[in-house]
């Protein structure tokens, strides 16, 4: 019987198929605070084009994905990472680093409210709310009860998503 072994792919070779699997993205510094309270800074990956939209993919196109892990690099170790969506309780940017975040929002039919949310593990997250009504969902009930599970809140200079299943309070 034959010895079978296994070579490792060449090393350039393996380098040039990983680099093919890579679409282009930018790094955003984030800070994740993760079930039980732990906070981690690091830094996420958005494609500089959305699948969905034109122009670069934002947070709430990454966090309301249909994906179960989010790629992300510790800012301390510069290791990469993948995080459980499920995991997170909310996730803060600096406003100016998540730029295309705001702004088109049809403000004819959009309005703010100035909310504190309530989140397992005794966190919480104060901060506006905007919300655009459809027509026959205007209530705020309505906007909480949509299946998107991430949400935006304009907290000063940051940005809040906060993640739906997480909540336990709404309060106005």
């Amino acid at each position: 019987m034959e010895d079978e072994r296994h070579e490792l792919p060449d090393l350039e070779l393996a380098m040039t198929v990983s680099e093919s699997y890579r679409i282009p993205t930018t790094l955003v510094p984030a800070e994740l605070v993760l079930l039980g309270g732990e906070r981690c800074a690091v830094a996420l990956f958005l494609a500089t084009q959305s699948e969905s939209h034109p122009g670069p993919e934002t947070l709430l196109d990454l966090l309301n994905a249909d994906r179960r892990f989010v790629p992300a690099r510790d800012r301390e170790s510069g290791r990469s990472l993948l995080v459980s969506r499920h995991s997170l309780l909310l996730v803060e940017v600096e406003r100016a680093a998540a730029a295309s975040e705001t702004g088109g929002e049809d403000s004819a039919r959009s309005t703010v409210d100035m909310i504190r949310v309530e989140l397992a593990g005794g966190v919480t997250a104060d901060g506006a709310l905007e919300v655009v009504a459809s027509t026959g969902r205007e209530r705020l009930s309505d906007f909480f009860n949509e299946p998107e599970e991430f949400f935006r809140l304009s907290s000063g200079s940051k940005l809040v998503y906060v993640n739906k299943r997480c909540v336990l309070t709404v309060r106005l």
